[in-house]
Parts: C-alpha cells; sequence; structure tokens
C-alpha cells in the first residue's frame, strides 16, 4: 500500500533506498563506475545509503529540517522508508541535498490522503 499512488519516479528512488542499489559511490565502486567508494560531498567515509542520509556533513542542513520535520526517534531507515507520511519529508531531504538531482530530478511530493493511516 505504501506505493499505491506513489509515481514511478518516487518508487524506484525508494526501492532503490531500500536495496542500497542506488547511484552513491559506494554502490558505483563496486562495478568500477567510480574509482574511489568515498563520499564526493564530505570526503569522510564511503557514500552509502546511511551517509547520505544520517552522516554527510554537507547534508547538515537538509538533515537538521527532515529531523524537525520527521521527530527524532523517527530518523530511522526503518520508518523513514515504510512510512507513507515521512515520505514527503525525506523526498525534501533529497531534493534540498541535490545529490541524486542529476539521475532523479526533483523529486514531487506525494499526494497526501486523508484516510492516510501509513500501512
Amino acid at each position: 500500500k505504501l506505493i499505491k499512488d506513489l509515481s514511478r519516479k518516487q518508487t524506484s528512488l525508494l526501492v532503490q533506498l531500500r536495496t542500497g542499489h542506488i547511484p552513491l559511490h559506494d554502490y558505483l565502486h563496486r562495478f568500477q563506475k567510480v574509482d574511489l567508494p568515498t563520499c564526493p560531498c564530505c570526503n569522510m567515509a564511503n557514500e552509502t545509503v546511511f551517509h547520505f542520509l544520517f552522516q554527510c556533513t554537507a547534508h547538515r542542513r537538509a538533515r537538521d529540517r527532515l529531523r524537525s520535520q520527521v521527530g527524532r526517534r523517527n530518523m530511522a531507515t526503518k520508518y523513514l522508508f515504510t512510512s507513507r507520511s515521512l515520505l514527503n519529508p525525506l523526498f525534501e531531504f533529497i531534493n534540498a541535498s541535490r545529490r541524486l538531482h542529476h539521475i532523479f530530478g526533483t523529486i514531487p511530493p506525494v499526494p497526501r490522503k486523508d484516510d492516510d493511516d501509513d500501512e
């Protein structure tokens, strides 16, 4: 039900985030598409989904906004990737980071539903 009304772009992004098969350097390095798995934004760690979402210093402002929108206890992939009500803040973070813009462009907001129960 989570992806029922999502666009193809939104669904693709969410699946790639959940599986880790997303064009971040850690994944691309496995296929020799980039020289190093290191994050090109901060050069401090391998650019994994976890690093991108929760650690990269280059995205601190966008992450702070995400945290203020979803709450500290929801700042975990098990919530961000599975709760419909958290998708818009997640997509806003990704848009603000501009890290995946060259692949996905601007991710549109998820249509709100009155009967949105996160299931």
